[in-house]
C-alpha cells in the first residue's frame, strides 16, 4: 500500500494543500497528529480530514490540549500553547473575540475518536516517538493522553535502537533521521515546524517532500533553517 504520511499540520491547511499536491498518488494519507494550533486554519483542516475517506489522523497533543480545554474547561495550558489560532478559525465573519466561536460538536466528538498509533506489517506511526514498541497502549487508552512526559502523546524521548518496525513520529519539531550502527535507517522524526516548513514521507519509497510555510519569509527570525535529508 502506498502511503502518504505528513507531519504536524498545527492549522496550516494552504500549506497542506501545497504539499500534497507535490507528493506521488497514495492509497491512503495518515497526519500524525497536532492538525490544529498555531496556523491561521485549523478548521479547515479538520473538516478535510473528517470529509476524506481516503485520510486518516492520528491523536496528538494538541488534540487533546484541544478536548481538555472545551470539553473539560481547562483553556489556559490550550490558549498558551496556540489554542487562541485555533479558536479565532472557528469565528463567524464579523466576529472577534475567540469566546464567540462556535466549535461544532461534532468536530470535538471526531477528535476525540483519532487513533493514537497506525501499523501495518512494517510500519509503525505515532505522534510523538515511541523508544520500544514492546509496549503500545490500546487505541484509547485514556492513561496515555495525559500531559505528562512519559505519556504517549507527549513524550520527547526519542527511538535509541532499530525495532521490528519502521517508526515514522512528530512531535519533536526537527526533522531527523535515526540511524543504527550500519547506517541503516530505522526512524524519522517529520515534524519540520521550526524550521517552518510542513513536510511529509512517500511510503514506501521514502521519499521526502517539503513545504515552507507561507509566512515563513515574513517570520524567518522564528525559525531555525534545516532542510529536511
Amino acid at each position: 500500500m502506498k502511503i502518504n504520511i505528513i507531519g504536524d499540520i498545527a492549522g496550516r491547511y494552504d500549506e497542506l494543500m501545497l504539499l500534497l499536491s507535490k507528493m506521488p498518488e497514495a492509497d491512503l494519507i495518515i497526519a500524525v497528529g497536532d492538525l490544529i494550533d498555531r496556523g491561521p486554519k485549523s478548521k479547515e483542516v479538520v473538516e478535510w480530514f473528517m470529509n476524506n475517506d481516503k485520510a486518516i489522523a492520528i491523536y496528538g497533543n494538541h488534540e487533546d490540549l484541544m478536548i481538555n480545554g472545551i470539553v473539560h474547561k481547562d483553556m489556559r495550558l490550550w490558549l498558551h500553547n496556540g489554542g487562541d489560532a485555533t479558536l479565532r478559525s472557528y469565528l463567524e465573519e464579523g466576529q472577534d473575540a475567540i469566546d464567540s466561536a462556535d466549535v461544532p460538536v461534532q468536530h470535538l466528538q471526531w477528535l476525540q475518536t483519532l487513533p493514537l498509533w497506525y501499523q501495518t506489517d512494517d510500519l509503525f506511526i505515532s505522534h510523538a516517538p515511541v523508544t520500544s514498541l514492546k509496549y503500545i497502549p490500546g487505541q484509547y487508552d485514556e492513561r496515555h493522553r495525559r500531559p505528562e512526559e512519559g505519556s504517549f502523546i507527549w513524550n520527547r524521548t526519542e527511538p535509541k535502537k532499530p525495532q521490528n518496525k519502521f517508526m515514522i513520529y512528530g512531535h519533536n519539531g526537527k526533522f531527523k533521521k535515526h540511524k543504527s550502527g550500519d547506517g541503516s535507517e530505522f526512524a524519522i522524526c517529520i515534524d519540520n515546524s521550526h524550521s517552518g516548513r510542513l513536510t511529509g514521507i512517500h511510503w514506501p519509497t521514502k521519499e521526502i517532500f517539503s513545504q515552507d510555510f507561507l509566512d515563513r519569509e515574513e517570520h524567518k527570525d522564528l525559525y531555525c533553517d534545516i532542510e529536511a535529508r
